[in-house]
């Protein structure tokens, strides 16, 4: 079977939620990983909760809606990695408000961290893996990529942008050795949560841990398949 052991392989928002999940499950595999995420003190609890035996991750602090950050995440990749063979773009934000109660600088960390970090990241992977004629690009969504959700405009219209860029992505790259792939998960026991005024059943939430093995599942086909998109719900469907 397909393994990730031995490849680079770079998680933003590494630090908890799905992006940590994911972390701790290619860790478990064998990968050379490189976390991202803008707080040093959770990449260093995130680094502690993985499996001892794992290769020493990359830890790289870092605020990926910047510019000058996305590029030296990558240039530290390529020089301590050797390259980088996978990029999960897990980073995300959320909140849930009324139009009339949702502030512009909320709307525009939304549209940062969700979309333009997404972008700014692959404007530097892209050409590294076109250049060696492989490499693997997932992007974590969601299901509100398909439906519109009250009370969610900015998150909204940002998982419908990332949805509509991942698929550009891959009718641009695909046929040079190159897999862009969503996961579109529905709601995930995350602190993405925490202060929110209102939140699903908990209890009946998809865990962080499912949509890693999801994620962890498309990254391990064969390399004459992919996954476009991996849509993920709880079993009561949307919550």
């Amino acid at each position: 079977m397909p393994s990730l052991q031995g490849k680079a392989c770079l998680v933003t928002g590494a630090s908890s939620g799905i992006g940590l999940a994911v972390a701790r499950r290619f860790a478990k595999d064998g990968a050379r990983l490189g976390l991202i995420s803008r707080s040093g003190e959770k990449l260093a609890a995130a680094v502690a909760s993985l499996d001892p035996d794992a290769p020493k991750p990359l830890v790289v602090p870092a605020d990926l809606t910047s510019a000058s950050d996305a590029k030296r995440v990558v240039e530290r990749a390529i020089a301590e990695l050797g390259g980088i063979d996978v990029l999960v773009n897990a980073a995300g934000a959320a909140y849930f408000l009324p139009i009339g109660e949702t502030s512009e600088a909320q709307w525009d960390e939304i549209l940062g961290v969700n979309l333009k970090a997404v972008f700014l990241m692959c404007r530097h992977v892209v050409p590294l893996m076109l250049e060696s004629g492989k490499g693997d690009i997932v992007n974590v969504g969601s299901i509100a990529a398909h439906i519109g959700l009250g009370n969610s405009t900015a998150y909204t219209a940002s998982k419908h942008g990332l949805l509509g860029f991942s698929k550009a992505l891959a009718a641009e790259v695909r046929r040079n050795g190159l897999r862009v792939i969503t996961v579109s998960p529905g709601s995930v026991d995350t602190p993405l949560w925490d202060g929110m005024e209102w939140t699903p059943d908990k209890s009946r939430m998809l865990l962080a841990d499912d949509v890693a093995e999801a994620v962890y599942a498309s990254l391990t086909m064969s390399d004459n398949a992919t996954v476009d998109e991996l849509v993920v719900m709880p079993r009561d469907g949307v919550l």
